[in-house]
């Protein structure tokens, strides 16, 4: 799509005009050795100034995706867009457009980074060898996981098999949930194609999608659906439509679960996806947002006639009869883990953040998981960002009944780098990390903190919330890797500070979420419904209607729907390497490095259960 030379001539009959001279690209072969071995690994392919990147950016057919430079279609097989994957160390020879260039390499967030610039001339050669080093960072204990992922069995990812399975062993993930849309496979023949079966585990689940609109949501004139759920692991019948999965449509959350229920091949894992997601194609994708939650009123103990009584009601049956159901007696909200963060960007972090605090103030437990939600090699980067699961089995003796529990109890954090660790003391003495159970602690109880990244991940600082919260803010003690591309300075951080410097007064209820990354983007509540809507997009150092999209302004005001603010922007791209987040930027674009714990549930009253904090102020 982009123009590299013309040639203008003018003419009543036909002329020869001569030979039009297109440039020569350059020849460009990559090999990547991991501990001196060969290994798969990612490599970006990015411009070095506004003089190459003007000169060789281009979308396919003029259409899609602009890519600086464009390698391949970005929606297709390794090339894509500025991104190639590397099998088995390579080689891998591309054709590169000449210019100057940064290229990365990277194996995922237990490795170091290794770049390399060039400049490539018009007919030229050139080679690049990266070395990259496995690090001692993942915590003892524990799997990396990805529980969204797709691949082209998804009507929307046309990426091929085997790049999928090489993108996650360049990963460096241990286990992933393939959850393609309304259907399920188990990808084994490319896997002992490639011959890989030992070195992740791999559960078959898939993802539900609303296409016909069927719901009567109260205050909308339009019939909704339900969002999109995830579901794992699921029995792969290749004999059977959809690979085994039940007809997903017509169905209130509470009747999808119960469908859902015949094809579970173990420990069952529901989650809530990407639940501020915005519709696309007219069709809802997060289910909070088609109740068009107001975060500031508490939710009704069942249902009321009210778009949010939708959320806590069991249904009554779908449409379609001819399915046999007869009574449900499973309500809407009877999901198991929520996505907290969906996707590479981070963009819809606050808001779906700011729904998990709200269940939680209410003592309505949901882990929170973070995912990809990768649907190509663009975009979306499988294992940006993953899970980190404490669980006793191991790939190599895979259990998903002992992974799926400690996933549904939330013995995880989620990350797109660094490592964030947790722990307190209980009144028994014993030492206690976040999960959905609640504990009493010990009075002299302090929060442990540490937090551990490869050199080339940053860590500003550490976020401490107490019911939500934003309590604490540590920024003294953290250190800061000098080299990074080096091996050195991976602990970042360790300290504690006493419960009863956190704690508010009282025995209510409390819950306690650390993060730990750069500092997040100044955001507000334009149309006071609780959830974040707006970030300082015009960078005044405040968020009003200035920020706002001038076409939405007279939407933008309290009561408003969902979506009549904003945007919400994640903070300005890095310009140059004196920002400690440039070379993360490069290899995790549209990014900034996040990390947050599941909560630890103190049960403050000692009654044995957790009834959470309540809304702040009170809620109505």
């Amino acid at each position: 799509g982009r123009v590299v030379t013309s040639k203008r001539a003018t003419a009543t009959q036909d002329i020869d005009i001569g030979d039009i001279q297109i440039p020569h690209s350059a020849t460009l072969e990559l090999t990547v050795l991991i501990d001196d071995e060969p290994g798969e690994a990612l490599v970006l392919i990015q411009p070095v100034g506004e003089y190459t990147r003007n000169n060789v950016r281009g979308k396919l057919n003029g259409r899609f995706k602009e890519c600086a430079p464009l390698l391949g279609a970005p929606y297709g097989p390794s090339p894509a867009c500025n991104r190639v994957l590397l099998n088995r160390g390579g080689p891998v020879t591309l054709e590169v457009p000449p210019g100057n260039y940064h290229v990365y390499a990277t194996a995922g967030p237990f490795a170091t980074l290794d770049r390399k610039t060039v400049t490539l001339e018009g007919g030229g050669q050139a080679r690049i060898l990266f070395e990259l080093q496995k690090l001692e960072i993942k915590p003892a204990g524990s799997l990396s996981a990805d529980l969204h992922v797709h691949c082209g069995k998804s009507y929307d990812s046309p990426f091929p098999e085997r790049d999928r399975i090489v993108s996650v062993l360049a990963a460096d993930l241990d286990v992933i949930a393939v959850t393609d849309h309304d259907l399920t496979h188990d990808y084994q023949k490319t896997i002992n194609e490639l011959e890989v079966s030992d070195r992740f585990a791999l559960m078959s689940g898939t993802e539900s999608t609303g296409y016909i609109l069927f719901l009567n949501v109260p205050g909308s004139m339009i019939p909704k659906v339900i969002g999109h759920w995830n579901f794992w692991p699921i029995f792969y019948k290749p004999e059977k439509p959809r690979g085994g999965v039940p007809w997903t449509q017509l169905a209130e959350p509470g009747e999808l679960f119960e469908r859902m229920e015949q094809v579970f091949s173990g420990t069952p894992v529901i989650q809530l996806n990407h639940p501020w997601e915005k519709d696309f194609a007219g069709r809802d994708q997060g289910w909070p947002r088609v109740l068009a939650f107001d975060l500031n009123r508490r939710l009704p103990s069942q249902a009321d006639g009210s778009s949010m009584g939708l959320f806590v009601r069991v249904p009554a049956c779908g449409p379609e009869q001819a399915l046999g159901c007869t009574k449900v007696k499973t309500r809407n909200d009877a999901y198991h883990v929520q996505e907290v963060i969906n996707g590479t960007d981070n963009t819809e972090f606050l808001q779906d953040r700011a729904f998990w605090f709200y269940l939680l103030n209410q003592g309505i437990v949901h882990a929170g998981t973070a995912n990809s939600d990768s649907h190509f090699l663009v975009d979306d980067m499988i294992g940006s960002p993953r899970n980190i699961v404490f669980t006793s089995t191991t790939v190599a003796n895979f259990s998903p009944d002992t992974f799926n529990q400690a996933v549904r109890e939330g013995r995880m954090f989620g990350t797109n780098g660094p490592m964030v660790e947790i722990a307190t003391t209980d009144a028994s003495g014993n030492r206690q990390t976040p999960s959905t159970l609640p504990f009493s602690a010990a009075p002299d109880a302090n929060l442990e903190i540490k937090v551990s990244a490869a050199a080339w991940v940053p860590v500003e600082e550490i976020r401490i919330y107490i019911n939500g919260e934003l309590t604490r803010t540590i920024i003294d003690g953290i250190s800061h890797p000098q080299d990074p591309f080096g091996t050195q300075g991976i602990l970042r951080y360790q300290g504690s500070v006493p419960l009863t410097e956190l704690l508010p007064s009282g025995n209510k209820d409390a819950y306690i979420v650390v993060e730990a990354g750069t500092k997040l983007p100044i955001f507000g509540d334009l149309n006071h419904n609780g959830v974040p809507d707006t970030t300082d997009n015009n960078g005044d150092g405040r968020v009003d209607l200035e920020d706002v999209e001038e076409s939405q302004r007279k939407e933008c005001k309290p009561g408003a729907d969902p979506g009549s603010c904003g945007p919400l922007n994640n903070p300005e791209k890095p310009k140059d390497e004196s920002d400690p987040r440039f070379h993360f930027n490069m290899v995790v674009p549209e990014s900034y490095p996040l990390a947050f714990t599941n909560p630890l549930l103190l049960d403050r009253d000692a009654d044995g259960i957790f009834s959470g904090p309540g809304l702040p102020g009170g809620g109505e």
